[in-house]
């Protein structure tokens, strides 16, 4: 097969050919471990262990064979992805570069449009106490149709000059926070995660004695079996 063809069409043959092989051969062992009966005894056991070196001489023989097909493949997939990596990691730095600039661009005129908007609010607040201010005292001077008309006017904002829009429609900016510990201690529990890596390690320096109780913790045993490919393994 030539370096520069992936698959051809006799190859694809030859792979259905053998994939309908191996379909029609690990049917019939799927039926056989599905109708496999509970292990009740050691003679179960060793049937058990018998099917189960079938299965694993099955499985070698048929990853082999799908090796042999796929590794050419990624071996070429490989050589190309290494040889379109220095102008990709190029483009994606230049985007992340533009995209930073833009980011804090955006950012900016978004401060300064809250900033102003701020203000507005601000300046109608501090209109409206001084009106108030100003009616209350008519009000003691004995003026309230004065006070009343001093209320009636209405306080018309000024607006602020609009900040520049972005200058390309097609590209929007949204803040993401993200988060960094500077104090772990005084982080709120329900931030807090489990290390179940750390407690799998400490339940396995038990072997198989239950470990002791860890607050919170149930352990749950389950078991794990591991096939060498003997023939046949009797217990004791």
């Amino acid at each position: 097969m030539a370096t520069t063809e992936i698959l051809d069409i006799s190859t694809e043959d030859v792979v259905d050919k053998r994939t309908a092989e191996l379909g029609e051969e690990t049917g019939a062992l799927r039926l056989s471990v599905s109708d496999f009966p509970d292990i009740q005894a050691p003679a179960g056991r060793s049937e058990a262990v018998a099917l189960l070196s079938d299965i694993k001489h099955r499985l070698k023989a048929a990853t082999e064979i799908r090796e042999f097909f796929v590794k050419p493949v990624r071996d070429l997939a490989t050589r190309y992805r290494e040889k379109f990596k220095p102008p990709i990691d190029l483009l994606e730095g230049a985007e992340r570069a533009l995209k930073r600039k833009i980011g804090e661009y955006d950012m900016r005129i978004g401060a300064e449009r809250r900033r102003r908007d701020r203000e507005v609010i601000e300046a109608a607040q501090a209109a409206e106490r001084a009106q108030e201010k100003k009616a209350k005292a008519l009000e003691k001077k004995g003026e309230p149709e004065a006070a009343q008309a001093v209320r009636s006017v209405p306080i018309i904002p000024i607006a602020p000059a609009p900040a520049p829009p972005p200058a390309s429609r097609s590209t929007s900016t949204r803040v993401k926070f993200t988060a960094k510990v500077v104090d772990e201690e005084a982080v709120p529990r329900r931030f807090l995660m489990v290390d179940l890596k750390a407690l799998e390690a400490y339940a396995k320096r038990y072997k198989d004695q239950t470990p002791p109780k860890v607050p919170g913790i149930r352990w749950h045993a389950e078991p794990i079996v591991t096939h060498r490919g003997r023939p046949s393994d009797v217990p004791l």
